[in-house]
């Protein structure tokens, strides 16, 4: 009986050695695929299990706190996206499972509990019309744990939520496309006609025409004519008020009248020269103006532009409650922000700092290499796992006490980082740190500030001139034109002082014909008087 025993494990013995090769090792990780049914936002069903035992062993001194979950087939509940590849046809990716399912390994070894065999998956929840706060309450409520870069935030907190110690940094940050430099060497003939908008000048051309007519009128009214024909003398006044226009003061007038309107003039004058010389030397030196740097909300609601945001996320609703009046354009995906930027849809991306560290160097989301991140962080945030703050009922909040000394000691151990790293040269497919001579697109430009250990660009304003006038500097289009609403106040006082001015001249009409010989008369034959007999004049007043 012994010698068959030992003649039948001599010949199964080596067969038993093939059969795990054959059937594939269980260190062999990835294509495991959901098996937790996923009934969304459905409170019928819940696989959180119940981990009190495991607390009172801890409490009774059986166990120590970081080998709680030692043994436990863990059931989180797994975002679908960036981070956790992951299909219904193949389940986890074997060579890319992503960020999440690395992380959630190696914790899985450092406290001892396995998750690969026990997981279920979710998906947008803008698919199902809710919010991501909605999904996250409902995940942590169904399952052990929600698996994705949640974001703390009071609301959550006060409606359920614990978190694990953050392992993202979705602090915002504000994103800008860059202007290539556009060299322009074409000479412009008409540059001088810039300073003003073109309303304004046919306004100054009529009112140098009208302002002829006016005086006119005046030297009609207070018989100033002389012998002069008619267009002749029109003539003499257009020349006249065109050479004040330029501050070559030429009127000579003898009445009051004549004298306001010539003040008048001479004020507009002034006022017309001085703005036209100051912008018309801004504008040769703008070439030489740094680029308007728009590096916060405030200057971008001042400014009118746009800002993109990830519809429903805690970025998103903190600018809408901390900044009413900013123009939000919300998008479903983070990826659809950053191609409305491209497409000039929005100005601004409010984005999520570590999520930029992988989007700068991919092509999908920067395929110019001319998005920057530009200013300093909008909001201090910090992302994790969360789970149900739950100390008595399942005893949820062990897992977070748990993990929360397994993922310190990846952090301190440097292990996140280097997860990240991983994360990030897999996702990096070009380099938008140096100019790429094979591509061409790379755009080099000023770097400017400071964004922790990464340089931030400045952003150069893109908009028309009310933009820039508005926020005191130009832009990338050159210096604002002076328009006919900011001019018109000029145009008004001058307008209301001829007016002045004829009404006196009609005063003075009026008295000499009904009153009688007046000093005016007196004052207009002294002038002709000393026109015709020159010094006569002199010898009559002796």
């Amino acid at each position: 009986m012994r010698l068959l025993r030992l003649l039948v494990s001599s010949l199964l013995g080596p067969l038993l050695l093939l059969i795990p090769p054959c059937l594939g090792s269980d260190d062999e990780l990835g294509g495991e695929k959901a098996v937790l049914d996923n009934h969304l936002f459905s409170y019928n069903i819940s696989h959180r299990q119940s981990v009190c035992h495991r607390y009172l062993e801890w409490r009774d001194g059986k166990r120590e706190l970081k080998d709680a979950l030692s043994g436990l087939e863990l059931r989180p509940l797994m975002a679908m996206g960036d981070f956790f590849s992951y299909s219904d046809e193949n389940g986890i990716n074997r060579e890319e499972p992503g960020l999440m399912a690395e992380l959630m390994d190696a914790l899985g070894e450092s406290a001892n509990f396995t998750w690969r065999s026990s997981f279920g998956v979710m998906e947008q929840p803008e698919d199902l019309n809710k919010t991501w706060t909605e999904l996250l309450l409902w995940g942590i409520e169904t399952y052990d744990i929600a698996v994705n870069w949640w974001d703390q935030s009071v609301e959550r907190m006060e409606a359920g939520a614990a978190y694990v110690e953050p392992w993202f940094d979705g602090s915002v940050i504000l994103v800008d496309e860059e202007d290539p430099p556009v060299a322009d060497d074409s000479i412009d003939l008409l540059n001088w006609l810039k300073p003003y908008e073109t309303s304004v000048w046919c306004m100054i051309l009529l009112t140098i025409v009208l302002s002829a007519l006016a005086y006119q009128l005046i030297e009609h009214l207070t018989d100033e004519r002389d012998d002069r024909p008619f267009l002749q003398w029109f003539s003499d006044n257009v020349y006249l008020s065109s050479l004040n226009f330029t501050q070559n003061f030429e009127y000579a007038p003898s009445h009051v009248a004549g004298r306001i309107f010539g003040v008048s003039m001479g004020v507009w004058a002034l006022v017309i020269t001085a703005t036209y010389t100051a912008n018309l030397a801004s504008l040769f030196v703008e070439d030489q103006r740094p680029a308007l740097v728009v590096d916060s909300i405030d200057q971008a609601i001042a400014l009118g532009i746009p800002i993109c945001t990830f519809k429903g996320t805690n970025a998103d609703f903190i600018i809408k409650r901390r900044y009413e009046n900013a123009i939000r354009v919300p998008m479903n995906t983070e990826l659809q922000g950053y191609q409305a930027l491209k497409r000039g849809e929005c100005g601004l991306v409010a984005g999520y700092r570590d999520n930029w560290l992988g989007f700068e160097h991919n092509t999908k989301y920067n395929p110019d290499c001319d998005l920057n991140w530009v200013g300093r962080t909008v909001e201090i945030i910090k992302s994790g796992f969360a789970v149900k703050a739950d100390a008595g009922y399942k005893c949820s909040s062990l897992i977070r006490e748990v993990l929360n000394i397994h993922m310190t000691r990846l952090i301190s151990e440097g292990k996140l980082e280097e997860v990240w790293e991983k994360h990030r040269s897999k996702t990096r497919d070009q380099n938008c740190d140096v100019e790429s001579s094979d591509t061409g697109r790379r755009q080099l430009a000023a770097k400017s500030g400071l964004r922790g250990k990464r340089e931030q660009s400045a952003r150069k304003l893109k908009g028309g001139s009310s933009a820039a006038a508005a926020s005191g500097g130009g832009g990338s289009s050159g210096p604002s034109r002076l328009t006919l609403k900011q001019m018109l106040g000029t145009f008004f006082l001058h307008w209301f002082s001829t007016f002045i001015a004829i009404l006196v001249a009609l005063g003075s009409k009026y008295y000499r014909k009904v009153f009688g010989l007046s000093m005016d008369v007196v004052t207009s034959v002294e002038k002709v008087m000393y026109r015709k007999h020159g010094q006569l004049l002199e010898v009559l007043r002796r």
